[in-house]
């Protein structure tokens, strides 16, 4: 049974773009933790959920900058993953991963502000 994850995107359906790392979009971390290893190794991470409400609740606290959009990717179980978490809000950073190969397994998108749930 493939692995759900759940991101914020920006676009319906999903770009690569919205696949990457802030480190790999080029984005310039905040000054002050710029020489914080742990923090640059989250940077280059892409943030993922468990579940679509805690995807949902991390967007709504951003009030939707970080993506309107809530993809549910469908990683098959033969896909090595190289995962960090989850931590106590269901939050996992996924690394090394193609942007292009995880917008293949996109199984849904959800409009987040209008949807609160999944049945």
């Amino acid at each position: 049974m493939p692995r759900l994850l759940y991101r914020s995107v920006k676009t319906n359906p999903p770009t690569a773009t919205d696949f990457m790392s802030y480190a790999a979009q080029g984005k310039v971390p905040p000054s002050h933790l710029k020489d914080d290893l742990d923090f640059l190794h989250r940077w280059g991470g892409l943030s993922v959920f468990e579940t679509y409400r805690q995807a949902r609740q991390d967007a709504s606290i951003f009030r939707w900058r970080i993506g309107a959009y809530i993809a549910a990717i469908a990683v098959p179980d033969e896909v090595a993953l190289d995962l960090d978490g989850p931590d106590q809000k269901g939050h996992l950073n996924l690394y090394d991963a193609d942007p292009n190969f995880l917008m293949d397994p996109v199984v849904s998108v959800t409009h987040g502000p209008t949807i609160v749930d999944l049945n």
